[in-house]
């Protein structure tokens, strides 16, 4: 929150979905069973959360933890411009409340 004064965004991303192992090869991802495969997603999947946030203002999000399967998801059902929820973004939606919320106090002390 301290670069908010900077306009500077600073977010964290989790993938938020099960990505391949990186001790697993493809090779030897690709030669096991379409069940188990499908356990996993492509992480180029992921992308459209990572668009998703840095296209956003960087006075709008900051000091946050993100889930980019949550957002996928989201912007899957919803497009590009939904309506922001914490349970759209993150499996840790008490904790971003909990940020927003002293974000919202940090900003008023700021000002």
């Amino acid at each position: 929150m301290e670069s908010e004064v900077d306009n500077i965004a600073v977010n964290t991303m989790g993938p938020g979905k099960h990505i391949k192992p990186t001790s697993i090869t493809r090779k030897e991802a690709e030669s096991m069973s379409e069940n188990e495969q499908s356990k996993w997603i492509d992480p180029i999947q992921l992308a459209p959360a990572f668009i998703w946030l840095i296209s956003q203002p960087p006075s709008k999000y900051t000091g946050l933890r993100f889930d980019a399967g949550k957002i996928t998801d989201t912007i899957d059902t919803e497009g590009y411009e939904f309506h922001f929820t914490p349970e759209k973004t993150t499996f840790y939606v008490q904790d971003m409340i909990k940020r927003l919320e002293q974000r919202q106090e940090w900003t008023k002390i700021a000002i």
